[in-house]
C-alpha cells in the first residue's frame, strides 16, 4: 500500500485524488543558503518515503549589502499565485498554474543580506524552467 506524502504539512491542503492546490507567494522573505519555501511530495512504500521538490530553484548571489529587493519576472509565465499539484506513482510532482489565480512576477526581500539565495519556481512537467529576469533594488518594495 502507498501513501502520498506532502511537506510542510499544511491543514488546508484538499487532496482530490493525488492533487491538490499549492500557493506560492508574490513576496517572499528568504534566508541565505535556504530551501525554506520548498515544497516536496513522496510517497510511502513499505514504511520508507522518498521525497522530491516539487518545485525548481532559481539560484544567485547577492554581494552587496545594500540589496534589499529583487523582483524576479519571466513574462507570460507563471511564477506565484495558486498551482494544481498532480503527484505520480513516484511522488513527484508536477505544478499547473491554476487559471486567473497566478502571477508572472514574484517580489524577493532580502533583508540586506549579502549570500546565495534559492527561490522556488514552478517548472513544467518536463522540469524544464521559463527564463527569467532579475531586477534589483536598494530600496523596500511595498507588501
Amino acid at each position: 500500500e502507498k501513501y502520498l506524502v506532502v511537506f510542510p504539512y499544511n491543514e488546508n491542503y484538499q487532496l482530490q485524488g493525488r492533487s491538490f492546490n499549492v500557493t506560492l507567494p508574490k513576496v517572499m522573505k528568504l534566508i541565505p543558503e535556504s530551501f525554506s519555501q520548498t515544497i516536496g511530495t513522496g510517497m510511502v512504500t513499505d514504511g520508507k518515503v522518498n521525497f522530491q521538490h516539487a518545485t525548481a530553484y532559481l539560484g544567485f548571489e547577492v554581494t552587496r549589502d545594500d540589496i534589499t529587493s529583487i523582483v524576479i519576472s519571466a513574462e507570460g509565465k507563471s511564477l506565484s499565485g495558486t498551482f494544481k499539484a498532480t503527484v505520480n506513482n513516484n511522488g513527484v510532482a508536477s505544478l499547473t498554474a491554476v487559471e486567473g489565480q497566478t502571477s508572472d512576477e514574484l517580489l524577493v526581500n532580502t533583508e540586506t543580506l549579502a549570500g546565495k539565495y534559492y527561490v522556488p519556481i514552478p517548472a513544467d512537467p518536463l522540469h524544464r524552467v521559463p527564463q527569467a529576469r532579475l531586477e534589483i533594488s536598494h530600496q523596500r518594495h511595498p507588501h
